[in-house]
């Protein structure tokens, strides 16, 4: 191959890369910048759902002290009378 073949050669290798280059580069750009924006979503979304997790332990907490609370103090049963008599009322 001559010196101008090869500059001929590299003339269309290098516009196919270029014009390849700027038709995929667009694309990558968009799903990298996809991809990072689901990471960050995702941590996002883990720190919510331990949020959610720590308050519905202390709400199970708090149900649990004032179950052992009524059952100590006999509350449990005037609780159970005054339902009893609001369902005698309501029928």
């Amino acid at each position: 191959m001559t010196g101008v073949e090869a500059a001929v050669v590299s003339a269309i290798v290098s516009g196919i890369l270029k014009n390849v280059g700027n038709k995929l580069a667009p694309q990558l750009i968009k799903k990298y910048s996809s991809i990072v924006g689901v990471k960050k979503d995702l941590q996002e979304l883990q720190v919510i759902v331990e949020e959610i997790n720590s308050r519905l332990e202390r709400a199970g907490d708090h149900a649990r002290g004032v179950m052992h609370h009524l059952i100590g103090s006999n509350s449990w049963k005037m609780l159970l009378t005054l339902l009893m008599m609001l369902s005698m009322s309501s029928s």
